[in-house]
């Protein structure tokens, strides 16, 4: 549902909205987004009348980012003002930017850093954003010249969880004069108007300065059109993206041929899932991985196939398996006496000293006698010349060979626990080796070492 001239049907139709919005947030922690202009303003001001009623806590987050000398120091110091004025916490981040080649995309990045930093992650807690219906259709104008499909054309939502963030926007139905008539009934007009905003220096501000208003006056009904267009579009992303995470929840996603039946539309937003699952990270694929990637499924091979995601990440297809492959991780020193646990890449290794009965030892597990177990351990990647002498055995045997009987496959890479000399002593998952043998009938203390993944 869009607003249409709210002002005309009264500005209690504004408040009502976001009133009903805000209902889910009771008990919550919320941080605003307040720049000091007519939205953030709006925003703030009807979060802030309800934070009785609905039981929630809420802070004013100002951004200073020293782009504009004294005019972004007064905004800051009227931002402050009106946050005492209404008995509202308030926060002042200021921002520096190491180089002036793309300030809008720097500025976005080091806010959504400080979101991270106070909101990731945390339970009843999000952030208020000020974006509204006008910014909407700037937003999609902006994709759509990128070759953005339906999730991209509509990114700005109600709700969008970022890097375990929770963004709110309140205002996204409501027309940038409509909130300016709601803030003038209620006696607020000294909002800030960022002075950059008039220049177009930037994509947005050609579109928003220039471009659209003349569609709009050639053109009276364009923005309710554009309006309902953008309404019809998101309703249709968001049935793509809750079909893709089902599927993606309830299927083998490692499995090659899983992805093969899936339609352009759902790979696309299931790459975005695996991703986020994976390392953290919300970030779509461009048209050229999309492309490579569809032609890779469709292929059965027994080599390994690697398709660039981004400088530091791969996605690894072998036979029927598919993951990401991330840079293996560099020979490690682990001098397990002073920290009991040890990291490499997405495995984490932990040492303990035990005095008990023998043990049933499983595969991600180890034991050694402590008599003859060194201080210094070495953990490195499997390398095809490795070779080990497996336990119960009198001669060494390729880990390679060792692997492929395990029916372990060569990716993800494992890694190895060496001594000094580079013996291999363990190759978890695959076999334990000869070295420091535990005697069945001793009760002296040994070494138990365990890896598993994080989680």
């Amino acid at each position: 549902m869009y607003i249409k001239n709210a002002s005309n049907k009264g500005n209690n139709m504004v408040l009502n909205l976001i009133k009903n919005k805000l209902k889910k947030y009771s008990n919550f922690t919320l941080y605003v987004g307040f720049s000091g202009g007519a939205d953030s303003t709006c925003a703030l001001y009807i979060t802030n009348l309800f934070k009785e009623e609905f039981n929630y806590k809420i802070c004013a987050v100002h951004f200073n980012h020293n782009l504009r000398g004294e005019e972004s120091d007064q905004e800051a110091i009227e931002a402050e003002k009106f946050c005492q004025n209404n008995n509202i916490d308030f926060i002042l981040v200021n921002l520096n930017f190491p180089n002036t080649t793309n300030l809008e995309a720097q500025a976005r990045s080091a806010r959504m850093s400080y979101w991270e930093s106070i909101a990731a992650n945390k339970e009843k807690t999000a952030v208020i954003l000020g974006h509204h219906l006008d910014d909407s259709i700037e937003n999609m104008f902006i994709r759509l010249g990128r070759g953005s499909g339906l999730s991209g054309l509509t990114s700005l939502r109600d709700e969008n969880i970022i890097n375990n963030v929770l963004y709110v926007r309140l205002l996204l139905n409501i027309p940038r004069k409509d909130i300016e008539s709601f803030l003038l009934s209620h006696n607020i007009s000294n909002w800030q108007n960022d002075s950059s905003n008039k220049e177009d220096f930037c994509v947005r501000n050609k579109l928003r300065n220039t471009i659209l208003p003349l569609i709009y006056q050639e053109l009276p009904n364009f923005y309710s059109g554009i309006t309902h267009s953008l309404s019809a579009l998101k309703e249709d992303a968001q049935f793509i993206e809750d079909y893709a995470q089902s599927i993606y929840n309830n299927n083998d996603v490692n499995n090659r041929l899983f992805w093969e039946k899936q339609p352009i539309a759902v790979i696309h937003r299931l790459l975005r899932l695996f991703i986020d699952k994976k390392l953290g990270i919300d970030e779509a694929p461009n048209a050229n991985f999309l492309a490579r990637f569809s032609k890779e499924i469709a292929i059965f091979d027994n080599e390994k196939r690697i398709i660039p995601w981004s400088k530091y990440i791969n996605f690894v297809i072998i036979k029927d398996f598919i993951d990401i492959e991330l840079p293996i991780p560099e020979k490690q020193i682990w001098q397990w006496q002073k920290n009991n646990t040890a990291e490499w890449g997405n495995y984490i290794f932990t040492i303990e000293v035990k005095n008990d009965n023998y043990p049933q030892v499983k595969l991600n597990e180890a034991i050694f006698s402590l008599e003859d177990f060194p201080a210094i351990l070495y953990i490195t990647p499997i390398e095809s010349k490795d070779s080990m002498i497996p336990f119960g055995k009198s001669s060494p045997i390729k880990i390679k060979k060792l692997r492929i009987d395990r029916k372990i496959p060569c990716y993800p890479v494992l890694p190895l626990l060496k001594l000094a000399d580079n013996t291999i002593i363990w190759a978890p998952k695959i076999r334990h080796s000869n070295f420091a043998k535990v005697n069945k009938e001793s009760l002296k203390p040994y070494v138990k070492i365990t890896i598993k993944e994080k989680e």
